[in-house]
């Protein structure tokens, strides 16, 4: 389930008074309650907010049970500006709570809400075209789609339906069979269609569905396993500029291609789910000349060999935010997998303003870490590092830095100057002495190096006057200089 299906299956479970919906609302929210109320169908309404003059502008309902006069009674101002059907048929007995399982028969009444901007129709039924056929054309965001139990399909009448919303910016498929049989041609007339969303789908069709979002910018997939060939339709997308991959499963064949032609890209992420394969991406990806941000997360997975020595790392020279984390092979194997990023490669990577390279198993960090004069961020806990570089102290801009679980024995002098550091972490190492340098970070406000090897701490961290947090618990420090007293503003201590 992604967070959205999450945050909305949460709503259904708001407070309860003696079983009932807490009564707060206002307005003309109140009216509808009180409505209900006498129905005996509380339990239909989730949520309701107004705005300054008690007007509905957002409503979640949960439709079983509720005969079309009562729809259009709960629907009939037109200020509604977001509207959520929730029909999940298994997150509870419907039956049990709502004395039926039917759902209305008739929705005209939402084409009257001229005024929605956002609409959710979580866990429809296929048959329920009559909802989607009056979604009036002022919507801008729609999710839509079945639960785990009951996919919802792209029928060739569902397509045709949303075609018409021509003012479409945002749309996402939850639990939807993509068919391969329907023809996607009118999603071309959806010219402001830039973000899309597939969560859960069943993928058959994928390729002629994007063969028409001709205008999308970020395309985003949760919980699929995609092939090769799957990957070969992200070809057509060539507006795309963030492609997001959350909780996907890629099979041996894919070797990702198809990236190539995804040259207006600046943000490229994947966070793999319970990954069995040992995926290859193509050297391809150095040609995004325009990537910000890139992220490979428990995926096993390593960059094939350049043909070349036009496609390196080096291509990337504007990426901003670099993430390579393997916990998952890690923690199955006991052995780091080969390496996707060799860390000698930061140095060609100027724009860097963070990196998070955790559970990779290197050693040391390379001497070209002083060239990132932008970096604010560097996060490469749980690996084996045993020594810093000289160059770290070249750092000026650092703000946080984070060393946690690798075998360093020392820092070095250099490590002063990083005169914009407020978060350090270098705690579970093996660091058995602080270097004088380290009270010239002046504006440090959370220090942690606790379980170290450390037997003392040195004068100079009475310096630290912006210290609120000080942790060198699980040492081997036998007494603290008279300077610790200089930290007043030490809110969390520890030693």
């Amino acid at each position: 389930m992604s967070i959205l299906s999450f945050l909305i299956f949460g709503l259904i479970f708001i407070t309860k008074i003696n079983g009932e919906v807490a009564k707060d609302y206002t307005g003309k929210c109140n009216d509808i309650y009180v409505y209900l109320e006498k129905q005996g169908k509380t339990r239909n309404l989730h949520l309701c907010n107004v705005n300054d003059k008690g007007e509905v502008t957002e409503l979640i309902l949960r439709p079983h049970c509720l005969n079309n006069e009562e729809m259009k009674t709960i629907l009939s101002g037109n200020t509604i500006e977001t509207l959520t059907f929730t029909a999940e048929y298994n997150y509870m007995d419907n039956k049990g709570i709502y004395s039926c399982t039917s759902l209305p028969i008739n929705y005209d009444v939402i084409s009257t809400l001229t005024n929605l901007k956002e609409l959710h129709l979580i866990g429809i039924e296929n048959t329920d075209i009559n909802i989607i056929r009056n979604i009036p054309k002022s919507v801008e965001i729609l999710i839509i789609g079945g639960d785990q139990s009951n996919y919802f399909k792209l029928t060739q009448k569902n397509v045709n339906a949303i075609s018409k919303l021509t003012n479409l910016k945002s749309l996402t498929f939850q639990c939807t069979e993509i068919a391969d049989n329907v023809n996607y041609r009118k999603f071309k007339n959806l010219k402001k269609l830039t973000y899309l969303n597939l969560d859960m789908p069943f993928t058959y069709g994928q390729g002629r569905l994007l063969k028409y979002c001709n205008y999308l910018k970020e395309l985003v997939i949760y919980f699929s396993v995609y092939n090769e060939k799957l990957l070969d339709t992200l070809g057509y997308l060539t507006t795309l500029e963030r492609l997001s991959f959350e909780g996907t499963e890629f099979e041996d064949d894919a070797s990702f291609s198809s990236l190539e032609k995804l040259t207006n890209l600046t943000s490229l992420e994947f966070h793999c789910y319970i990954s069995g394969h040992k995926n290859t991406i193509s050297p391809n990806l150095f040609a995004l000349t325009k990537l910000k941000k890139f992220i490979l997360r428990d995926c096993g997975t390593t960059i094939a060999a350049p043909l070349n020595n036009s496609l390196t790392w080096a291509n990337l020279k504007n990426l901003e935010y670099l993430t390579i984390v393997d916990y998952q092979w890690y923690e199955d194997s006991y052995d780091y997998p080969n390496r996707v990023f060799n860390l000698t490669y930061l140095g060609d990577l100027p724009s860097l303003k963070e990196v998070h390279v955790e559970y990779t198993g290197y050693s040391s960090l390379p001497e070209s870490i002083g060239n990132l004069k932008n970096l604010t961020k560097l996060y490469v806990a749980n690996n084996s590092i045993k020594t810093l570089p000289k160059s770290i102290g070249n750092l000026e801009k650092l703000e946080e830095l984070n060393l946690f679980s690798n075998e360093l024995i020392a820092l070095p002098d250099e490590i002063g100057n990083l005169k914009n550091l407020v978060k350090f972490d270098a705690s579970r190492n093996e660091i058995s002495s602080l270097p004088k340098s380290i009270g010239n970070l002046e504006k440090l406000e959370k220090l942690k190096l606790n379980f170290n090897n450390l037997t003392s701490l040195p004068d100079e961290i009475g310096n630290l006057k912006n210290l609120v947090e000080f942790d060198v618990s699980d040492n081997k420090i036998s007494s603290l200089p008279e300077s610790i007293e200089n930290l007043e503003n030490l809110k969390i201590k520890r030693y």
